[in-house]
């Protein structure tokens, strides 16, 4: 991926790619040489509200996202953030007023309610944010992330069944990902469906290829079932490329 900020769109992917191996500060740096580019530019400044944001300087990312919606006031993406940082802060009522004035208004509905279910249970309202998770999993819009969440909080009050569901359906519709497969284990391991846990985690070393971080997930709850030579065997393709941390990614499973 290009870093030359003159090649936008390589210059997105990198922050991009950044942000989702956790290089948080690295993010911040090219995003802000992205920005430079094109100070006004309102995709810019969101991002580098969200690099600032991972990168824990929640004040500079408020700014950010400011900035994003005094020039654009209708920008849905920054005005999201924003909320998201709200929540963070512990304003819920400035979140709860932000988010209620973005519903309905754009095709992005599933993640107004994602986040408005996320805010109600960090205010302790289990019942309305369990409610809104809902609406957001049934949305059109609805994409995985919603659909995890939903899921996650079946899973946390012991509602295996509905749990189970929702993981299927998500499976029917994404087999080929690897986070999908992962949570469907996780409820056949709850339920003690150890045969169809075994079929599954078969699939996700399949689908996690080299990539180490997924199998070491994968090894893990595979540990977890009792199959310890596939566990053994998901840390072996893990490790080629990493053979030196053999000993520390071992650990993590025995």
């Amino acid at each position: 991926v290009s870093a030359d900020p003159s090649d936008a769109q390589g210059t997105l992917a990198l922050v991009v790619t950044q942000l989702n191996t956790g290089r948080t500060a690295a993010a911040v740096d090219t995003a802000r040489k992205l920005l430079a580019t094109a100070p006004t530019n309102a995709v810019y400044e969101n991002l580098l509200g969200v690099a600032l944001y991972q990168d824990g300087k929640l004040d500079l990312a408020g700014r950010a996202f400011g900035n994003v919606l005094a020039r654009e006031p209708e920008f849905r993406p920054a005005a999201i953030n924003l909320g998201k940082l709200e929540v963070r802060q512990g304003k819920f009522d400035a979140a709860r007023a932000r988010f209620k004035a973005l519903q309905g208004g754009g095709t992005d509905d599933a993640k107004v309610l994602l986040e408005m279910s996320r805010l109600e249970l960090a205010a302790g309202d289990e019942r309305n944010g369990t409610k809104l998770a809902e609406q957001a999993a049934k949305a059109p819009d609805a994409g995985l992330d919603a659909v995890f969440h939903l899921l996650d909080l079946r899973l946390a009050k012991g509602d295996l069944e509905q749990a189970l569901d929702l993981a299927l359906r998500a499976s029917s519709g994404a087999e080929n990902s690897f986070d999908v497969q992962q949570r469907l284990a996780m409820v056949q391991i709850r339920m003690k469906r150890l045969d169809d846990a075994r079929t599954t985690l078969k699939r996700m070393s399949q689908l996690a290829g080299y990539d180490i971080g997924q199998q070491i997930r994968t090894a893990a709850l595979q540990a977890e079932i009792g199959a310890f030579a596939d566990a053994d065997y998901a840390l072996f393709k893990a490790l080629q490329s990493e053979p030196k941390n053999l000993a520390a990614r071992r650990a993590q499973v025995e």
